[in-house]
């Protein structure tokens, strides 16, 4: 048996570069897509073959960011201020029908970048005074957080046991990180040995954590670490490679570049690199996720006029090698 590739176009309608952004194990997903008419942008969630448009009342542009298992939407939205249309950012969480703020007491905007099942979201907030903090917010308490003696902390990844990800910096130059794992009061610290800064970038319910880091030549690589051991991951043939997630299988999904600077994506499963290209793709692919069905979702170049920049989800199946 070999695994192949079943890919469903996702374009929104009257819209073009349709960008989807996450999927849940439902086949769920939510996006981005720029209206042709107008030119202006919005959010989407597509189920089961119907298109609805993600828009916070009163806001200027809507972006989701992650869906759970549960239906519920997190993102980010942003409002005017004064000439700025993009002015003030504030995130929410999209439940049946109602939008709900997400923004620590006391300060002025928010942003999330990610939500569990149980619709944890981890964040950003900014005072008036331009200060920032990173924020776990669990049914409307929130718990600020910065790794102990770094300068700039972020969280990244968040799964369903309440472990987050992250990386912080401690140095004075921004490109010497190191990735980190917050699970329940304690904080390991994740740098692949001989990396100039480490990123994770996802972590799934088994502590599983998937990211990148810089290798000494220069060149971006992905990387598991489970169960304390890393696993770098680093496409045949490839220039660069960036994971961008990982399902409770240990599957990662990625991208990579070619050496003739084109850009493909890339499962990887026990072991093995399979790229990923649609058929009606014309030189740019890439992934932006996977689910625990093996689904992943991501957007490739494709010059039919207005819908360059298309949609889609490729759904796995096996067939027979003999």
């Amino acid at each position: 048996m070999s695994l192949t590739y079943t890919y469903t176009p996702l374009i929104a309608p009257d819209g073009e570069f349709t960008s989807p952004l996450s999927i849940n194990d439902f086949g769920q997903i939510v996006g981005n897509y720029k209206i042709n008419a107008s030119h202006s942008g919005s959010g989407f969630e597509y189920d089961n073959g119907a298109y609805a448009t993600l828009a916070v009342p009163g806001a200027t542009y809507t972006s989701p960011v992650e869906i759970n298992i549960q239906g519920e939407v997190a993102g980010n939205s942003f409002t005017a201020l004064g000439r700025d249309p993009y002015g003030v950012e504030t995130a929410f969480v999209y439940h049946d029908g109602a939008y709900t703020t997400i923004i620590p007491p006391g300060y002025a905007s928010s942003s999330v970048v990610a939500i569990n099942a149980f619709g944890g979201t981890v964040g950003e907030a900014t005072d008036a005074l331009g200060n920032e903090v990173d924020f776990v917010e669990s049914h409307g308490s929130y718990t600020t957080f910065s790794v102990p003696g770094s300068l700039e902390t972020d969280l990244i990844g968040l799964n369903d046991e309440g472990a987050v990800v992250g990386d912080y910096i401690t140095g004075t130059y921004v490109t010497e990180s190191n990735g980190f794992i917050y699970d329940h009061g304690k904080i390991t610290t994740l740098d692949v040995p001989g990396a100039a800064n480490t990123t994770p970038v996802a972590i799934n319910d088994l502590g599983e954590v998937a990211g990148n880091f810089t290798a000494s030549s220069g060149a971006s690589e992905g990387f598991i670490y489970a169960f304390g051991n890393f696993v770098t991951l680093d496409v045949p043939g490839s220039t660069q490679t960036e994971v961008v997630g990982i399902n409770n299988l240990g599957e990662v999904a990625g991208n990579y570049y070619a050496a003739n600077g084109d850009e493909y994506g890339f499962v990887y499963i026990r072991g093995e690199y399979e790229t990923i290209n649609p058929p009606a793709s014309t030189g740019e692919t890439r992934l932006t996720g996977i689910n625990d069905a093996g689904d992943l979702i991501g957007a490739y170049t494709a010059f039919q006029g207005p819908t360059d920049f298309s949609g889609f989800v490729a759904r796995p199946t096996f067939v027979n090698s003999a």
